[in-house]
């Protein structure tokens, strides 16, 4: 969240020309300077939340070094913040797409949408509350990034989600 409301930051990406782009095939567009624009936004919004300085230096790389691949970043990503939020677990990819999961997992896939404001589909979440740079001036704003979480709430951050996580409920078909 920036100064004046929610700040979408988008990495353009190059796809093959005509059809479909398989997604380990999708580069970030580094032709475009927005490495430069998300650092910017991400220190003029979070400079003054209470931790932005105990995470910070392991955010930034991600808007210096350059990524052949998108799915090189989105690990490199992940990493950084499973570290940030200690968590002790190792992702594991897959090479096909499985249409059944596992009894106790939550499928996740289809219900993130970049496009859609009204966050998780098809989930009810009633998002606690939790205190924010710019909360005086647009009250709480909820589903914005894992950054939001850190810097505002830092080592506070893995027992929000798993908070939010408990509160997950499949809305009615």
């Amino acid at each position: 969240m920036a100064a004046n409301g929610r700040l979408p930051l988008i990495i353009p990406v190059k796809r093959n020309k005509g059809g479909k782009t398989p997604i380990t095939d999708i580069r970030p567009d580094y032709s475009y300077p927005w490495q430069r624009l998300h650092r910017i936004s991400i220190i003029s919004a979070y400079r003054s939340a209470p931790f932005y300085e105990y995470y910070i230096d392991a955010v930034m790389p991600f808007f210096e070094n350059r990524y052949a691949l998108l799915t090189d970043l989105n690990s490199a990503i992940l990493d950084s913040i499973l570290n940030i939020l200690d968590i002790n677990i190792v992702p594991r990819y897959t090479n096909a797409f499985t249409h059944l999961t596992p009894p106790g997992i939550i499928n996740m896939r289809d219900k993130i949408h970049p496009k859609k404001k009204t966050g998780i589909r098809g989930l009810s979440i009633g998002y606690p509350e939790y205190q924010q740079v710019f909360s005086d001036r647009h009250g709480f704003m909820p589903n914005l990034s894992i950054l939001d979480l850190v810097f505002n709430t830092g080592p506070d951050a893995v027992s929000y989600i798993r908070r939010v996580a408990g509160l997950m409920k499949p809305l009615p078909e």
